[in-house]
């Protein structure tokens, strides 16, 4: 009995791996747009790096945003932000928070879901507002029923004008630091506290390719106001979108390109058949006799190839994509000895420039996404493809009938995207499904388990007796 079971367990594993990476794939993805707010990808962010020779020298003042805004991002929407740690009271209660000194447009970028309230408005630039999350609220005053309320911070009293509904996905548990957050305005923050320093700016720049145009755009523009680019990380968002939708892209091509291999045996396989029963007919018969005695069989052996081969011309279409490589990543000539030296060394100079650097909240979590997506990717690719084709030896050593796998299949696909989709709910994670791959993993599966057990049956092949 257990041998019997151990198969379909083995089988069961893989196909849940296969699928479930496939759907997890594409809500990664979907979340990595979601956490950046209505401008979703479309952004280019700047921050200082923290090992820059000056901090005073780096950071930006209002007078540089300004001037970006007015010339360099000229009808763009531009979001910049003063960070640091810093207690936050409230009467006898106080609480270790993370200060934001933000400007107006700061929530178009990220993901900002409000519980009650407002958000800061341009025209708070000059009043005395917070709005904080739940953690912080729950902190100081034990509910989170605190718009009205004041809070003290750097010696003054902020009004709350609104609470942040905190996000609860496993994105959030995963870079939870403990610490609340409260959003001032920026104007505020470099006011009161003067040590703040506006370290992080952030400009709506959609796709112009892969090519590196918007960096070097905001490299330009940083030159303007006599800043050096080597003392920021400039980090275009539509690029790093691309590169994590590309794992999702490249599973769903490995799953396409063994159902077109197996597609093209296919083809052999039929081919084969028929011009080694024509050659055999040929020995005591005419071609034109042969011909017309086996005209109904070639006419259906050449549909089918011909529906086998258009099968393969839309995976194709399906699963084909144009892979993105960094431009400087990629030499002029094939054979370059000069370009992979100088390639080596920028890799190395930008390791150093970047030591000691700490990524900003927002930043950490989409850099989490991103390692989330890499383990999804290496888990699928070393464990599932392992455990679905175990499982076929299994089941072809064990003789099972064809039918009977596919039916079993079946129900168990269907049931595993469910158990995907409630997992993802689980994780408050969103639901998007990646319908493409979805489908070509029941392809995957269905063909593979033609190939490896109908053969043994001798479904694919047509019994030669039976054509005679």
């Amino acid at each position: 009995m257990k041998s019997f079971k151990l198969p379909y367990i083995i089988l069961a594993a893989g196909v849940f791996i296969l699928i479930f990476n496939i759907i997890l794939g594409g809500s990664l993805t979907s979340k990595y747009s979601e956490i950046n707010g209505s401008y979703k990808t479309n952004k280019v962010e700047v921050n200082v790096l923290n090992n820059s020779n000056s901090l005073e020298n780096s950071s930006f003042s209002q007078d540089d945003m300004q001037h970006l805004q007015k010339f360099a991002f000229k009808n763009t929407t531009t979001a910049y932000v003063a960070e640091k740690k810093s207690s936050v009271s409230y009467k006898n209660s106080h609480s270790d928070a993370e200060i934001y000194g933000i400007s107006d447009k700061y929530a178009m970028f990220h993901q900002i879901k409000l519980k009650s309230g407002s958000l800061v408005t341009p025209g708070d630039k000059n009043e005395l507002v917070a709005v904080v999350d739940e953690t912080c609220a729950e902190a100081l005053f034990n509910n989170d029923n605190v718009v009205g309320m004041h809070i003290e911070l750097f010696n003054q009293k902020f009004k709350i004008i609104g609470v942040i509904d905190s996000d609860k996905s496993i994105l959030q548990i995963l870079t939870e630091n403990g610490l609340g957050s409260v959003y001032i305005p920026v104007e505020q923050m470099l006011l009161y506290d003067m040590d703040s320093k506006i370290t992080s700016f952030e400009v709506n720049l959609s796709s112009s390719g892969t090519t590196g145009q918007n960096i070097s755009k905001v490299t330009e523009a940083l030159t303007s106001i006599g800043k050096s680019a080597d003392n920021y990380k400039i980090i275009d968002y539509n690029i790093e979108k691309v590169i994590l939708a590309q794992k999702d892209l490249l599973m769903v091509f490995i799953l396409g390109i063994v159902s077109i291999l197996i597609l093209l045996l296919a083809v052999k396989d039929k081919s084969v058949y028929i011009c080694s029963m024509i050659k055999s007919d040929l020995k005591g018969n005419y071609l034109k006799d042969v011909l017309r005695m086996r005209s109904a069989l070639v006419i259906i052996s050449v549909v089918e190839i011909a529906l086998l081969v258009t099968f393969i011309y839309l995976i194709w279409v399906t699963v084909k994509f144009n892979i993105y490589i960094p431009p400087n990543f990629v030499p002029s000539e094939l054979i370059d000895t000069t370009f992979y030296s100088d390639l080596f060394k920028s890799l190395i100079q930008d390791k150093v420039r970047n030591v000691g650097y700490v990524p900003t909240y927002p930043e950490m979590k989409l850099n989490l996404l991103s390692i989330m997506q890499n383990i999804s990717f290496s888990i699928e690719l070393l464990t599932g493809f392992p455990l679905y084709f175990l499982a076929l030896k299994l089941l072809k050593l064990k003789e099972e009938n064809v039918f009977k796998t596919l039916l079993y299949c079946c129900i168990l696909l269907i049931l595993l995207v469910i158990l995907a989709l409630i997992i993802l709910l689980i994780l408050k994670m969103p639901i998007t499904i990646n319908v493409k791959g979805v489908i070509l993993v029941f392809t995957f599966i269905f063909l593979t388990l033609l190939r490896y057990l109908a053969i043994k049956n001798k479904i694919y092949i047509d019994n030669k007796e039976e054509c005679i």
